[in-house]
């Protein structure tokens, strides 16, 4: 099921479209007459000649959804005027809606006319002004935004749960992450006991968790060595590897 939620940017495009056309052909009508990137996300609606049918297209990060109106009976009356020939910018190839607008559309009425209140403040592209806001997620690279700097903060159940599934398998291998999992866990339980404040939670682990960190981000930093040579990071000889590598650098 299609959802169309406030966030999302939706483009009419004004001129009539070729309804033979089918995933492939309005991509290409995309890119080539709107100028814009059918893979961001963008609804795009296109209507028929005759404004008996409509045709929705947006991409969902997986594939192209397409959706396709024919009414019964009327026509699809309202739709953006077509701009003159002397139409300076590419804007004018495509009228942007508002989500409860498109509603109002897919009902062949009017969206100019809809009463709704308006924005308070406009959900839009991130100012460049703002500090990088801080993702918390695992550690898949499909995580990580293309477009955004983000301060990534892997999500230590997931890393954790990785590591206990595979202990069967390699349990020499697993055990120093787990260990180290065990000491974050227990900072953290005797943070709650304590009844800590946000600000002495954050002084308590920092001062407490932060070797058992450092070595666990110098496996992570390390990942492409660990996974050519295991044997070489084991809990018996994993300082002295990163000694030896650090004096390589």
């Amino acid at each position: 099921m299609l959802q169309i939620t406030p966030q999302m940017k939706i483009l009419v495009a004004v001129e009539p479209a070729d309804f033979r056309k089918g995933i492939d052909g309005l991509v290409r009508l995309c890119k080539d007459s709107l100028q814009q990137d059918p893979f961001a996300g963008t609804v795009f609606v296109f209507r028929n000649r005759r404004g008996t049918a409509i045709k929705v297209l947006v991409y969902d990060g997986q594939g192209f959804w397409l959706c396709h109106k024919r009414l019964s009976e009327g026509r699809f009356r309202w739709w953006p005027s077509v701009p003159d020939q002397d139409a300076p910018n590419q804007a004018a190839k495509a009228k942007a809606l508002a989500a409860h607008q498109l509603a109002v559309l897919f009902s062949a009425g009017d969206p100019d006319r809809t009463a709704a209140a308006p924005d308070w403040r406009p959900v839009g592209p991130r100012s460049a002004e703002l500090e990088a806001p801080m993702q918390m997620c695992d550690g898949l690279a499909r995580n990580l935004p293309q477009e955004l700097e983000t301060i990534l903060a892997n999500c230590l159940a997931h890393g954790r749960r990785n590591f206990v599934e595979l202990y069967d398998r390699f349990p020499d291998a697993c055990r120093h992450v787990i260990e180290a999992f065990k000491v974050i866990y227990h900072n953290d339980k005797v943070a709650r006991e304590e009844a800590l404040s946000a600000e002495e939670r954050l002084a308590y682990h920092q001062t407490h968790r932060k070797p058992t960190m450092d070595d666990l981000n110098q496996l992570q930093l390390h990942a492409s060595h660990v996974a050519e040579h295991p044997d070489r990071w084991m809990p018996w000889n994993y300082r002295d590897n990163l000694a030896t590598r650090a004096e390589a650098a």
